[in-house]
């Protein structure tokens, strides 16, 4: 009884949900590059790059999931705006990716993403 009333109160909230979203001049884009240094079947790494198109300098904001047979886990977002790269070496059986960024002062910041124990992380380059 109680998983139908679970699965019916989620039905009746999908519509309100939706609404609180409203349309935007950014584009969506998905890529599917092999993260995992070792191929295991079943599972793929799926990058979601969000780009804010209403400025001259736009934002792009990448959303890395993992879909391991089924269950997806998001496994980091970070703001990557002038290069996002997968690199040849590698944390926690992944590989790691190049992120540049700029900043409204025009500096710019150059960091790693590595594969920690719960996703992705920053570390800064010297």
């Amino acid at each position: 009884m109680i998983p139908k009333l679970v699965i019916a109160l989620t039905l009746a909230l999908v519509p309100q949900m939706a609404t609180a979203f409203e349309p935007a001049g950014a584009k969506l884009f998905i890529d599917f590059p092999e993260l995992n240094v070792d191929y295991e079947l079943g599972s793929e790494a799926v990058i979601y790059a969000i780009i804010e198109g209403s400025t001259a300098h736009p934002q792009v904001i990448y959303t890395i999931t993992y879909n391991h047979k089924g269950e997806i886990f998001t496994l980091g977002s970070f703001r990557c705006d002038l290069e996002f790269e997968v690199l040849g070496t590698s944390h926690s059986g992944m590989y790691d990716i190049k992120c540049v960024r700029q900043n409204i002062h025009s500096e710019i910041t150059e960091t790693v993403l590595q594969k920690g124990d719960g996703g992705y992380i920053e570390v800064y380059s010297d």
